[in-house]
This record gives structure tokens, C-alpha cells and sequence, in this order.
């Protein structure tokens, strides 16, 4: 019985990561195009990153950060894992990046 309780608790732990993973990729990804609009910045980027986590009801670990090379913004977001079972990772990163977009007008096209 107790190793089917402890693959039962590994296996919602598991799940409790990777469901963690997906938000944390979600609310990058929503960062990224928010920085990446025309008139968009970093503080545009991690204002939605962090709002995106909120609606999600997840638990950031830290701010957001971003970096813009090469005209491409990325954002990196840090959340807490819930613990089940000890000994697991409790935090994961996720990073999304988007090449900024910018505005020409059609007689520099």
C-alpha cells in the first residue's frame, strides 16, 4: 500500500510540474507579444507576463525579465511548483521570444 500511495503522489506531482510548465510558457508567450508591438517595451512585457500568471492563478517565483538583441524581445517567467512530494523541482522557467515588429510607412517600403 505505501508504494502505491508514493506513485500515486509522483504521479500528481508530475502533473502539478508540467501543468506549472504550460502556464509559465503561456504567460511568456503573452509577454513577448506584448513587448513586441509597435509601440510596446520591456515594461510592456513584463506588465502582461506578470497579469497573464495572475489570471492563471499561478505564483511567480520572481519578476519577469526581458532582453531585446537583434530586433527579438525575449521574456524568461519563473513560478512555483506546488509540493507533493519532496525532493521534486519547485520552480520552473520558461522563456518566449517574438522579433519586434515595427512601423514603415508605404513610401519606405
Amino acid at each position: 500500500m505505501p508504494v502505491l500511495l508514493l506513485f500515486l503522489l509522483i504521479g500528481i506531482q508530475s502533473a502539478l510540474y508540467f501543468h506549472t510548465a504550460q502556464l509559465a510558457t503561456i504567460a511568456a508567450q503573452e509577454g513577448a507579444i506584448a513587448g513586441a508591438i509597435v509601440n510596446g517595451s520591456e515594461m510592456h512585457a513584463v506588465a502582461a507576463a506578470v497579469v497573464s500568471a495572475a489570471e492563471q492563478h499561478a505564483i511567480l517565483a520572481h519578476e519577469p525579465s526581458t532582453d531585446i538583441r537583434n530586433g527579438v524581445i525575449e521574456v524568461r517567467v519563473v513560478l512555483d511548483v506546488p509540493v507533493v512530494v519532496p525532493m521534486f523541482p519547485s520552480v520552473v522557467s520558461r522563456a518566449a521570444s517574438e522579433p519586434l515588429e515595427r512601423y514603415a510607412y508605404e513610401a519606405d517600403r
